[in-house]
């Protein structure tokens, strides 16, 4: 089933739009039509060479700059059984982009007087759940809520939760927060989820007809769409991936998480051209669209992608260039927007070849067509750096295996070669530059720089990984040792989770605590220290365990995912 936006309300705005629209839309399948003899057209066209064109999947690219479509780049075909071309009305899978138009119509509707950003998630739900009596809709935007990820909850639970009505079910049947809401972050799918059906509560109509009739109506976009279920029109791409040389069917997943909303790099300039004069006509919209999401005390959120605004939009500084970007990707679908509101420069890049990331092609456009108005190099010049003068000895003070308990991630740090590197496989490792006591710059590709600082705490040594202005992420040193069996074996038996009725039966196998499921599910862990195991899947990737008082008998273990603390399996006796 495909929303689509009223035929007669669309022929009303375009009609109104069309002088304006008509100019540069009105060849948008012939890209010598938008080349600007200004521009450099050779040096954009070898940016997208890597994207061949032929009857394989490809590329809908579309540049902006100073008021005018500069460049675009239709290449590859939209449907490889149909042969059917991709063109700049093709319809692509946004992924994650879609959040931002969840974000802007709760935004809207705060603007509007129809929603506070301080009202109670409960207010609108009217759930059980007291849970949601003190989350604030503010915090959903935030992602500080303290849920559950319903998305990480959906996978343990092996269930298919198919329905808006199951996935509240399980919302309310969550017990205890990960945290306070307010106190920390964790991105993750409830939060967008229960926008969603905020969103609903306050139209009394479903969010997917009110998105088209309220939100790509109002914007002019004519060429975006929920798509329920598969693909059911030749103006959307079908997404592909390259296996054994050979491009297959990417397959549609049939869960409620599953993104929906897909669109053109036609509409996505749209939009952002909407954006830009929502933003000059409502000055409080724009703030809200544009406020960092922050914690109850102020902090904000500043990872190494950026600074996350209510809108969903990573607000950043590239090579010291004002920066607003969101991307997507989705079961072979990867999509881009990339912005420099300062430069008048949008660039839209959408695929359907099974790349997993397609913004460096929008970031190379911004390097070429505007390379002049970026403060920084584009690399770090690694060659100008004052290093010290470290022995042997120094450096390998440095060695050993560091945890990431956020992120869940195991780095090495080791020299290789007289030189200290961060080692994410032995196939993947960047060398550590002294440029301090204690702190090393990272040689990496591109212009940010990567500084690792070393020091200790109490008895242990610890990390810290910065990039630019981001927090810094913290890592501390374990062992990195295969523990005595009789420590795995202290872990042997079934657990139960009484919230959601899920079990696991740990084995050791293999110097590994083995979990499995009652579906034939195994996920595998390693010994970090004591209580604490890594590995699994994506949606478990530690452990933390308890033990009885005697500390020599697990009692029980709690997911350790950021997005899903505290959900805690009791040991059957």
């Amino acid at each position: 089933m495909i929303l689509k936006i009223n035929q007669k309300r669309r022929a009303q705005f375009c009609f109104l739009l069309a002088a304006f629209f008509w100019l540069f839309f009105s060849s948008c399948t012939e890209k010598k039509d938008f080349h600007d003899d200004t521009l450099p057209v050779a040096a954009l066209d070898s940016v997208f060479s890597e994207i061949p064109g032929g009857n394989i999947p490809g590329v809908s690219a579309i540049l902006w700059y100073k008021g005018k479509i500069a460049y675009q780049s239709n290449k590859g075909h939209s449907n490889l059984r149909s042969g059917t071309p991709i063109t700049a009305t093709t319809a692509f899978n946004i992924g994650q982009i879609a959040d931002h138009f969840t974000a802007f119509a709760i935004l809207n509707l705060i603007n509007k007087g129809k929603l506070k950003l301080e009202d109670s998630v409960n207010k609108y739900l009217k759930t059980r759940s007291a849970l949601l009596d003190t989350i604030k809709i503010r915090h959903l935007l935030a992602h500080s809520s303290g849920l559950y990820d319903i998305a990480v909850l959906n996978e343990l639970l092996q269930e298919d939760l198919t329905t808006n009505e199951s996935v509240i079910q399980k919302i309310v049947d969550q017990k205890q927060f990960s945290f306070v809401p307010g106190e920390s972050f964790a991105v993750n799918r409830t939060n967008l989820f229960l926008l969603e059906r905020i969103v609903e509560r306050v139209a009394q109509q479903a969010f997917e007809r009110y998105m088209v009739e309220n939100v790509f109506v109002t914007a002019g976009l004519t060429n975006t769409y929920f798509i329920a279920e598969g693909i059911t029109t030749q103006n959307v791409a079908i997404s592909y991936e390259l296996e054994d040389g050979k491009y297959e069917n990417s397959t549609i997943a049939p869960d409620v998480f599953s993104p929906k909303v897909y669109s053109s790099s036609e509409d996505l300039i749209t939009w952002e051209l909407y954006l830009q004069e929502q933003s000059k006509l409502n000055p409080n919209l724009e703030k809200l669209l544009n406020t960092v999401a922050a914690l109850d005390d102020g902090t904000q959120f500043n990872a190494p992608a950026g600074k996350l605004t209510y809108s969903q939009r990573y607000k950043n500084a590239e090579r010291g260039l004002p920066e607003l970007y969101n991307t997507g990707e989705y079961l072979g679908y990867a999509s881009s927007i990339f912005r420099f509101p300062t430069e008048d420069f949008i660039a839209v890049v959408l695929t359907n070849n099974g790349m997993d990331y397609s913004g460096y092609f929008g970031m190379l456009s911004a390097y070429e067509i505007i390379d002049d108005r970026f403060k920084n190099p584009p690399t770090v010049d690694y060659a100008s750096l004052s290093l010290e003068d470290l022995s042997p000895g120094e450096l390998k003070s440095y060695e050993g295996f560091f945890w990431d308990a956020d992120g869940e991630l195991v780095r090495e740090i080791g020299v290789r070669n007289d030189t200290l590197r961060y080692v994410r496989s032995e196939d993947n490792q960047s060398a550590l530059l002294p440029v301090a006591k204690d702190t090393f710059q990272m040689m990496f590709p591109g212009d940010e720089s990567i500084l690792v600082r070393f020091y200790e705490e109490g008895s242990r040594q610890k990390m810290d990984y910065l990039v630019e202005d981001a927090d810094p992420i913290p890592f501390y040193e374990f062992e990195n040792r295969i523990p005595k069996t009789g420590v795995l074996k202290m872990h042997v038996g079934r657990y139960h989770n009484k919230e959601y009725g899920i079990s696991f039966e740990i084995a050791v196998e293999d110097n590994s605590l083995v979990f499995k499921n009652s579906n034939g599910t195994e996920l595998s862990y390693n010994f970090i220290e004591k209580g604490l195991f890594h590995g699994g899947s994506w949606y478990m990737q530690s452990v933390a365990f308890e033990y009885n008082q005697s500390d020599e008998e697990a009692i029980g273990f709690s997911v350790n995912n950021p997005s899903l603390r505290n959900l805690f399996f009791e040991r059957d006796n």
